[in-house]
């Protein structure tokens, strides 16, 4: 199979998890035989300067540039898919209208909530927000500046869900959208993204299935993630706080706005000797803290539509406390770790209680988070969902073009058409 990828990565010096997985399933894809071929725009370019900032917006809505490049492409080689991950900002969602005419089907696997939400993740002012989603208007979020706190940022990001979803992108331009989640899914299906075209795809571990022995591990919790309210960091420390001696030893891994803010709080609550805030560490550093723990605590406070981290956590044999929210109940399962009451420091406290008071229960959770790990997020079963989504995507394309074909000679294509496809739950 041909399959051109397509990626707006994001800056260096902001790690995604994005990138991640988008090189993970090329890869994946290429090592199996398939032909790949790249087409890749980074935000490494892109400054504050004013001029910078009305070229993104600009593109952002419509990159003739990106169509006319993807056009020239799909017509000399052919590719039986156009597998688009990130278009935000320089690819845009303008992308897909450049094989229109061929044969090659689209699939967009989407990270985040971006078609109807400027932030991407349904947050505002630190709390979850579905109003723009609700309500099928852009404009809240432009009153209250939704994508980066300014309302001239806002405003092109806005523009652009509206422009797109008037001209009916998702629903005329692509035939199958990947989420990672049934969470996702949910949340996500409506007239702009249609059910019967989206399908879950959970996201894989690529690593080694060895985790470290639990009698050899020093015994610490850690939190893995970006510093930031939303992510629930303050709940984390007042639950800290609540459990005082009986609080394991905790890891803050990662950086972000509230950092300093976190830090200060701890030393407020008196919890050096409890709490450690190691900033960002390189990969194989975290990694390495995260294989040699006992516990991983995830206390978002949105809708995380899977939680790359909390599957590493699980295919290293590391059970997790997380709140319930979001995709981390679909994705933990029940006998992986444990669920709190997002935003709640005292269920929080108590779930992990539960669990580190009894050690004998939380060596078999980390039996059970691998297991689980084991079944749901191998490499193997990624390529089989791909392939299976492939196909899909496939046979609506062809469906669709004998459709407007048979339009166009004025006749009845019924020998090609397809019978009305079904989402499938394939995590």
């Amino acid at each position: 199979m041909r399959i051109l990828f397509a990626h707006n990565y994001y800056k260096t010096s902001a790690p995604s998890g994005e990138n991640t997985v988008y090189e993970l399933e090329r890869d994946l894809l290429a090592a199996r035989g398939h032909q790949i071929r790249e087409y890749t725009l980074s935000n490494d370019g892109l400054d504050r300067s004013w001029y910078s900032g009305l070229s993104a917006a600009a593109t952002l809505l419509w990159n003739a540039r990106v169509v006319r490049d993807i056009a020239a492409i799909s017509e000399d080689w052919r590719p039986d898919v156009l597998h688009v991950h990130n278009t935000f900002p320089r690819l845009s969602m303008s992308i897909f209208y450049s094989v229109r005419r061929l044969m090659t089907a689209t699939v967009w696997t989407l990270h985040n909530y971006r078609p109807y939400c400027a932030s991407g993740r349904f947050v505002r002012d630190g709390r979850t927000c579905t109003v723009c989603k609700d309500t099928r208007s852009a404009m809240p979020a432009i009153v209250h500046g939704c994508y980066r706190g300014q309302r001239t940022a806002t405003v092109p990001v806005a523009s652009s869900i509206a422009l797109h979803r008037r001209l009916g992108t998702i629903a005329n331009e692509i035939d199958a959208i990947i989420v990672p989640s049934e969470f996702a899914r949910e949340l996500l299906v409506s007239r702009e993204v249609p059910a019967e075209r989206t399908f879950v795809k959970a996201h894989f571990y690529p690593g080694s299935w060895c985790p470290v022995p639990w009698q050899d591990r020093r015994g610490d919790a850690i939190y893995i993630g970006r510093v930031e309210k939303v992510k629930g960091v303050y709940t984390l420390v007042e639950a800290w706080a609540n459990l005082g001696e009986r609080a394991p030893y905790l890891d803050i891994v990662g950086d972000g706005p509230d950092l300093h803010h976190l830090q200060a709080l701890i030393r407020a609550k008196n919890l050096e000797g409890r709490i450690c805030c190691r900033g960002a560490l390189p990969h194989s550093d975290v990694r390495n803290v995260l294989a040699n723990a006992k516990l991983l605590v995830a206390p978002s406070e949105f809708f995380e539509s899977f939680g790359m981290v909390v599957m590493e956590a699980m295919a290293l044999g590391v059970p997790v406390v997380a709140s319930r929210i979001g995709s981390y109940p679909e994705v933990i399962g029940h006998e992986a770790g444990a669920l709190f009451d997002s935003g709640d420091p005292v269920s929080l406290a108590n779930a992990v209680l539960k669990l580190w008071s009894d050690p004998s229960l939380l060596e078999q959770h980390s039996e059970n988070a691998q297991r689980a790990a084991l079944s749901a997020y191998s490499s193997g079963r990624a390529y089989d969902v791909a392939l299976e989504v492939y196909d899909r995507a496939i046979r609506h394309r062809r469906a669709k073009m004998g459709s407007v074909v048979g339009k166009r000679r004025g006749t009845e294509r019924d020998d090609l058409t397809d019978a009305p496809l079904r989402s499938r739950r394939v995590l």
